[in-house]
């Protein structure tokens, strides 16, 4: 087993929100490994656009994940599953590429009525993949299949819960049921975010049928099957988010569904178009190192809770220590200039020779020469003085992880 590929990421991808309801069940069903989102919101929908353009579309988004070093990649949307799965895999060969293949089997299995309505976009319902799977579990069976439309625009554009929402679900479901449809397949990773909406109008009798969970399943089997997996019983994974679009709607939305959804980045949105890579997300890696217990504590816990990775350490050498053997893995240090063991300023320099792109705060009770020509040489990206607030360091740690560095 390859300790590189143990700690590599695996990488979701959408085309805005939807594929969070796909980053949930991979969370639950495999809790150590890190994660990687790709949010392509500034290019949602996907559903109505051509095949040639959703699949470089596809193609720029799973190549930032592949330039992220991830070991396994999901696409967690139907319609780029439908025009660009084949080619996906083809081109990033040896990396392994999970899509979403439509829920229709188990909804045919599962009938009573011998009516399945499928919801989908325009362009997945056009796809070979659905066509095949229909062919071939759909004998027998009636398959209803109607466009979402409106579907994807309302979770979005935050309208999940709206009387629109129940009203644009009511038109395109009502018809199906009047067909006698008892399983009511979600054919696109947005429509659970609609689940509620649904429910209200099938009532409790008609079964819907989404294949998230599945696909985690997938996903769990695939990284096990090519020795990917992480080791470690009880490890925690990073999580990291990466969008085109406005991370405040971005980070409300998912919230909404998750119910909680750590902080979140914009990327440019030439960075799906044209594959170029961008800034840094809003997530990262933290190092506290402080000789004050009480301090270490206090910190650790509310950065903790706002979805930060934090390994926090009360003895500099033993900090150092921990960042020697992955010196790559951290985003940002926040450390004490006044310690007796060793000096925050000394710390700083060794780490910052090891991880150019680390992210400095130094915290200190008076700024000396030291401090200010190593902000002068761009070693320390901000000092704080104490007594330090909470909301002042939060603030500039989501500032410095969310900037691009000019060097970049």
């Amino acid at each position: 087993m390859n300790a590189k590929y143990d700690n590599a990421p695996v990488g979701v991808y959408d085309s805005g929100l939807g594929g969070l309801t796909v980053w949930r069940e991979i969370r639950r069903a495999l809790p150590a490994e890190s994660l990687v989102y790709l949010g392509d919101g500034a290019n949602c929908p996907y559903g109505s656009r051509p095949r040639e353009e959703v699949r470089r579309l596809a193609d720029a988004a799973v190549g930032r994940l592949a330039e992220a070093g991830c070991k396994l990649v999901v696409v967690a949307c139907n319609t780029a599953t439908a025009a660009a799965i084949d080619s996906l895999r083809s081109g990033y060969a040896p990396l392994p590429i999970v899509g979403m293949e439509p829920a229709v089997k188990p909804a045919c299995l599962a009938t009573r009525s011998g009516v399945v309505g499928v919801l989908a976009t325009e362009r997945s319902l056009d796809g070979e993949l659905f066509r095949r799977t229909a062919a071939k579990y759909g004998g027998g069976i009636e398959v209803l299949t109607v466009p979402g439309r409106g579907f994807v625009e309302l979770v979005e554009g935050d309208r999940e819960d709206t009387p629109e929402a129940e009203a644009c679900v009511r038109a395109v479901v009502e018809p199906m049921l009047e067909r006698g449809a008892d399983q009511i397949v979600l054919g696109c990773t947005h429509y659970p975010m609609l689940a509620a909406a649904i429910r209200k109008v099938v009532g409790p009798e008609v079964h819907i049928v989404d294949s998230a969970a599945t696909t985690a399943e997938v996903v769990k089997r695939r990284l096990a099957d090519k020795g990917l997996a992480h080791p470690q019983a009880g490890r925690t994974g990073r999580i990291r988010f990466f969008i085109t679009d406005d991370p405040q709607r971005f980070t409300r939305t998912g919230s909404r569904f998750l119910v909680y959804l750590p902080i979140t980045n914009q990327l440019p949105n030439v960075s799906i178009q044209e594959g170029k890579k961008s800034g840094r997300t809003g997530m990262g890696s933290i190092l506290l190192v402080d000789d004050e217990l009480r301090v270490v504590r206090y910190f650790k816990r509310r950065l903790l809770h706002l979805g930060y990775q934090v390994d926090a350490f009360t003895d500099p050498e033993e900090a150092l220590n921990t960042f020697k053997r992955t010196p790559e893995h951290w985003d940002l240090l926040i450390v004490d200039e006044a310690m007796p063991k060793l000096r925050g300023t000394a710390l700083l320099q060794y780490m910052k020779q090891h991880n150019h792109d680390l992210r400095v705060i130094l915290v200190t009770g008076l700024v000396g020469d030291s401090a200010i020509r190593l902000h002068a040489e761009r070693q320390i990206d901000e000092i704080l003085t104490k007594p330090v607030e909470f909301e002042a360091l939060s603030g500039t740690i989501v500032r410095l992880l969310s900037e691009e560095t000019s060097d970049k």
